[in-house]
């Protein structure tokens, strides 16, 4: 691991880190605020040059949590920006507008967690079919659901 990376992610972020833990040498995570969201994606992808792989939204014990994941290929490191809600109707900034690669991957979120993106340029179903009941997320605990799409007229 390089700790140039991890000093240069420290000063750039700077106040927008909530936590920075070094799993591994390849796996960093940055925890940073909803509201710094874009400008962290900014920092990390624009200035710092890391290249988008992908995200992962889950539903954790009290709320929801988003990563995106950032490759620095030189490094061979992989740089995990985690934001987090506690509320039951989850929404983040978009980070469609700086990356169009994230478009997929926060519809297919939306579409089976129910997470919302504020300010994503095409917010409509990725994977479930039109039909399909609005309030029903297939990967959210706790939500009971008799098995059936009804067709809305």
């Amino acid at each position: 691991m390089s700790e140039k990376l991890v000093h240069d992610l420290t000063a750039r972020l700077g106040a927008m880190i909530r936590e920075l833990s070094v799993k591994n040498e390849r796996r960093v995570y940055v925890e940073v605020a909803p509201d710094d969201l874009r400008q962290a994606v900014r920092v990390i992808f624009e200035e710092m040059g890391a290249r988008y792989a992908t995200a992962t939204g889950m539903q954790v014990q009290d709320g929801f949590e988003v990563l995106h994941h950032f490759v620095f290929d030189s490094q061979r490191v992989v740089v995990s920006l985690r934001v987090s809600t506690e509320s039951e109707e989850p929404e983040f900034d978009s980070i469609t507008p700086l990356i169009t690669g994230a478009e997929f991957i926060e519809r297919e979120m939306r579409d089976l967690l129910g997470i919302q993106f504020k300010g994503h340029p095409n917010p409509k179903r990725l994977i479930l079919s039109d039909d399909w009941p609005d309030d029903v997320y297939p990967l959210r605990r706790g939500r009971p659901w008799e098995g059936k799409v009804r067709k809305q007229v």
